[in-house]
This record gives C-alpha cells, structure tokens and sequence, in this order.
C-alpha cells in the first residue's frame, strides 16, 4: 500500500495466546491444542474497512505480543527470529457471513477473498499461519510467473470499485 500512495492503517481486534485449532496447529506442525499466540487485525483503506487478518505464530515467538502490533508483521516475525523465507497462500473466494460482514462492513453474503497461508523457512518449518479475508470490491491480485512465481494484492483504483 506505501508504494501505491494509498493511505492505510490496522486495528488490532485481539492479541494473546490461544490453544491452537486443529487445521492452524497442522500448518504449524505442532499439536493441536498446543499454545500459540493470536493477532487478528482490521486492515483500513482511506478509514474505510478492507481485510481481516489472522496470524498465528508458534508459542516460542510469542515476544511478537510486546511489538507494535499495528506495523509490519513481518518486521516483527524477523525481530523476534522467526525470518520467514516464503510462503504457500492458497485463495479463494468465500461470502461475508457474522462478525466478518460487520467488521468490513459489507452486506451478508457479499463477495470476499479468502486467503489461507502459511510462512515457512526452509528445513525448519512454519513460523506462522495466516488467514485474510479480503474485500472483494476493494482489491484486485496480480500473478507474476516469471523466475520465482509471485502474488501480489494491489488496491483497485476507485474507477475500478464500481462497474
């Protein structure tokens, strides 16, 4: 978003520890119900809601909890020795239900992006598990399959938002 000049911000929802669900502590590759820590943030465009995100670190990088949780994830994954080398993110396309329609303020059953990820380092495992669900109306994703394969979330420009 700071190299589109799109003004941004995040709301933290919730942050602490949690025993970790079943599919969360898979991609972890620890048991399930196995501590872990929780931040769920509201990701803002221009103050308006666009993404939730749910990140999900294991027990030991818990120090992350002490850090401005309203910046940089990834700053705070490095900070804590938990440098993430890349990514497996599968997406899909999901309807706002509950507590994620109101949170984005969206209708129940307006199109969101759903993203499923994990961070893994080579040969050491996953250091964090990641869920967003994303504005359907406010981004758009762009593949690069040249070299290494590559996704990126780009907000839409506002003549793209509305048809």
């Amino acid at each position: 978003m700071n190299a589109q000049g799109v003004r941004h911000s995040t709301r933290v929802l919730d942050a602490g520890t949690v025993p970790a669900p079943t599919n969360i502590a898979r991609d972890l590759r620890i048991p399930s119900g196995a501590q872990v820590a929780l931040i769920r943030r509201l990701r803002l465009i221009d103050d308006q809601p666009a993404a939730i995100h749910l990140s999900y670190v294991p027990i030991r990088y818990a120090a992350i909890l002490q850090g401005d949780l309203t910046g940089s994830m990834t700053d705070l994954m490095i900070a804590a020795g938990a440098r993430v080398a890349y990514t497996n993110d599968t997406i899909e396309c999901v309807l706002a239900r509950g507590e994620t329609a109101r949170l984005l303020q969206v209708a129940s059953g307006a199109p969101l992006v759903f993203i499923n990820g994990s961070g893994l380092l080579s040969g050491h495992g996953a250091r964090k598990a990641q869920r967003s669900a994303v504005r359907g109306d406010r981004f758009r994703f762009r593949v690069d399959t040249t070299g290494t394969s590559d996704i990126r979330m780009e907000h839409k420009p506002e003549e793209l938002v509305r048809p």
